[in-house]
């Protein structure tokens, strides 16, 4: 794993200007077989499937496959700042051997995701206190996690040196509750333009948004056809078919709306997410 990511480091996006991540690669599956058999790997699935007692298949959007973090080209910037993810599942791997370099370590906020999100914007940052770092034994653990419910970061490197992660995202073909997945269609920078893997993900997005909401509505349908009795009363009708609809519907709006700055985005993110409590 340690050689394929080398040879992938020409298409690593380096990014200075104020990004969440200085240095990332999107699409992996697409560029390395390797890479692909090891996040579609049915054993793999099976076994995360298990643990979290819902039934998983690799993710429907094929830019969340294989998703990898490098080490930026400055010291001063975190490997990634604090997030919640926009998958529900997926497991972090480390690809370098945490143990022969400092920093760059990835932490967890012992915090609901709301209450991260608050501290971060008040400024007053995440006290050290809450801060758990888990302890991979070397190269090929991995941390497995409810990424868009927990709050979490990779820390800043203390040495230049290589780092690298690879993140693999699922979706539960349980389609009963809200669809967790978030599309963040976000107005390209100046340095974003220029760089051609990001602007060929940014090419690809509405198609892979679409697919995505289209297996899920397809499921959903299919439960519908085979659960809605025929007495139901014209209100749980409605419902029903709100469940189908509304996540089409929202996106719907995103592809009308375009693609709009951080900021916006942010606060559009939110009022899903309280839609989604609530």
């Amino acid at each position: 794993m340690a050689d394929i990511t080398r040879k992938l480091h020409p298409f690593i996006r380096h990014n200075t200007h104020g990004a969440r991540v200085p240095a990332t690669l999107r699409g992996t599956t697409h560029r390395s077989r390797f890479v692909r058999d090891l996040c579609l790997s049915p054993e793999i699935t099976e076994f995360f499937s298990e643990m979290f007692h819902t039934q998983l298949v690799p993710h429907t959007i094929t830019h969340q496959q294989g998703h990898m973090n490098f080490q930026p080209k400055e010291l001063r910037k975190e490997v990634d700042t604090w997030h919640h993810d926009a998958t529900a599942f997926d497991w972090v791997l480390m690809v370098h051997d945490p143990n022969k370099i400092r920093g760059g370590r990835f932490q967890i906020f012992d915090g609901t995701r709301e209450e991260g999100w608050k501290l971060m914007r008040s400024g007053a940052g995440i006290p050290e206190d809450r801060i758990i770092t888990p302890d991979f034994a070397g190269p090929g653990y991995a941390c497995y996690m409810q990424g868009s419910a927990v709050f979490h970061r990779a820390s800043r490197l203390e040495e230049l040196g290589e780092r690298a992660s690879l993140v693999q995202s699922y979706v539960s073909t349980n389609v009963k509750v809200p669809d967790p997945n978030w599309f963040d269609w976000i107005r390209p920078t100046e340095g974003s333009i220029n760089d051609v893997n990001y602007m060929l993900e940014q090419a690809c997005a509405p198609a892979e948004w679409a697919r995505h909401r289209a297996w899920v509505a397809k499921r959903r349908l299919q439960e519908l056809m085979d659960e809605l009795p025929l007495n139901a009363t014209a209100q749980e009708v409605l419902h029903a078919m709100e469940h189908v609809t509304n996540d089409l519907n929202d996106l719907n709006d995103l592809l009308r709306r375009g693609p709009v700055s951080h900021e916006e985005s942010q606060v559009n993110r939110d009022l899903v997410d309280a839609r989604h409590i609530s």
